[in-house]
């Protein structure tokens, strides 16, 4: 029992540090200049990756995929997916240059 108690708590511990990065509210004032400063750095509005710091783009997770539904039959095939967007991203379609 005890040892599964310090267990709890390590997970705990581990994950107080793992939280999302906290947005605070831009003052009315500077609401027009916002787009301004975030020219460059649209990234910054999307969800940061868990375990890691909020230093580069490659930290941020700009692009999340939905469900992907898939038919295929002997004359073809067809995908839908739906993401949600939080900047303007690329995203990985399904197949390569071939298909």
């Amino acid at each position: 029992m005890r040892r599964s108690a310090l267990a709890l708590l390590a997970i705990v511990f581990c994950h107080i540090g793992a939280a999302p990065a906290q947005q605070t509210a831009t003052p009315p004032d500077l609401k027009p200049w916002e787009s301004w400063v975030m020219y460059g750095e649209e990234f910054r509005s999307c969800p940061v990756r868990n375990g890691v710091g909020a230093d580069t783009a490659d930290a941020f997770v700009c692009a999340w995929p939905g469900r992907m539904r898939v038919a295929v039959s002997s004359g073809g095939g067809e995908f839908r997916q739906s993401w949600r967007i939080y900047a303007d991203s690329w995203i990985a379609l399904p197949g390569d240059s071939e298909h």
